[in-house]
């Protein structure tokens, strides 16, 4: 995996790196949409909870973009 402080960046042109950026972009929204449907059950389940409002919003904008 891409880490940029340990690996030497200097090795990939443009679109190898923006395709990489991409990649770890997408894989992130992805593992974090786990996450944001659990936050969603949480909230159906104790819906007078503080900060509801937010986290449905917040959880809704990681599962229109992660699926």
């Amino acid at each position: 995996m891409l880490h940029p402080l340990d690996d030497d960046l200097s090795i990939y042109n443009n679109q190898q790196l923006e395709s990489k950026i991409a990649d770890l972009t997408k894989k992130f929204i992805s593992s974090s949409a786990t996450k944001a449907a659990y936050s969603m059950h949480q909230i159906m389940h104790n819906p007078t909870d503080l900060g509801n409002k937010e986290k449905m919003m917040a959880a809704k904008d990681i599962l229109d973009r992660g699926g």
